[in-house]
């Protein structure tokens, strides 16, 4: 609890000062570049409809939603937002999705392939009770504001594969779903955010034009971010948090964790 605090103590003050630069910026005349997250969402259980109703009102007042894998000029000079699930539960086809729908926001959703139509096989943090993955049909009768990416074939740890059982995950995944639903897929997203330069080159041959980690930082719509970061949101989360989030506040970890690699690589030198 009293690490959460600090951590949205941290964000808080990180939000204030990016008001006061965007401030400024307008001041002197200039015209900032707008910026750009990434949320993340798994299920969103039945009980939880209203939280996420609610953060979907509070979002459409504070950014302008895009999809994922935009790249180019951002529109308009708000903030913009791109909502994605991993996972591919039901519960978000019968509980996000209308609320989606009804205000017309696009998401994209990562689908473990080899569990389509069955529960998950592997272990859940904070499993949504009775959930499983969409079946082929449900995700065919997608609407068109929906994209499909892959979360590969069996959710393993990539970083921990061989070299054969790696491209295997990342390639016919890929295969896979173009086959199931017959839309191109260009995006994956790693399962627990786990990669490694193997992972990349494995992605790139297998022909992805974007990934996404879980890393906060907040992506480039220039697209040069190959791997694009991601920000985790519950839709339990108070309006408060949620704000920091959609305004890209908690990009601070980002640089923190860095740091903290280097402070730690000078103390295990010799």
């Amino acid at each position: 609890m009293a690490k959460n605090a600090v951590k949205i103590t941290i964000s808080l003050l990180w939000y204030c000062g990016e008001v006061v630069r965007s401030t400024a910026t307008r001041l002197l005349g200039r015209r900032g570049d707008p910026r750009f997250i990434v949320l993340y969402y798994h299920g969103v259980g039945g009980d939880a409809t209203a939280g996420f109703a609610r953060q979907m009102d509070l979002l459409e007042r504070i950014a302008t939603v895009v999809r994922a894998d935009h790249t180019g000029p951002l529109p308009g000079s708000r903030r913009c937002v791109a909502i994605t699930f991993d996972d591919a539960f039901r519960s978000v086809r019968e509980h996000a999705l209308p609320e989606l729908v009804r205000r017309s926001l696009p998401l994209t959703i990562f689908v473990p392939v080899e569990y389509v139509g069955s529960p998950p096989g592997w272990a859940m943090e904070s499993p949504v009770d009775h959930e499983e993955v969409m079946t082929g049909e449900e995700l065919r009768a997608l609407p068109d504001n929906v994209d499909l990416g892959s979360h590969t074939l069996s959710h393993p740890h990539l970083s921990q594969l061989s070299d054969e059982r790696l491209q295997e995950e990342v390639e016919q995944s890929r295969l896979k779903l173009v086959e199931l639903v017959g839309k191109p897929v260009t995006t994956l997203a790693f399962p627990y955010g786990d990669y490694d330069q193997r992972t990349l080159a494995a992605c790139r041959t297998a022909g992805y034009e974007r990934l996404f980690a879980i890393e906060p930082r907040l992506a480039d719509p220039r697209g040069a971010d190959f791997v694009r970061g991601r920000i985790a949101v519950e839709p339990t989360d108070s309006a408060l948090v949620f704000r920091l989030k959609a305004s890209g506040a908690f990009a601070w970890m980002t640089y923190a964790s860095a740091l903290k690699s280097r402070l730690l690589a000078r103390r295990s030198r010799p």
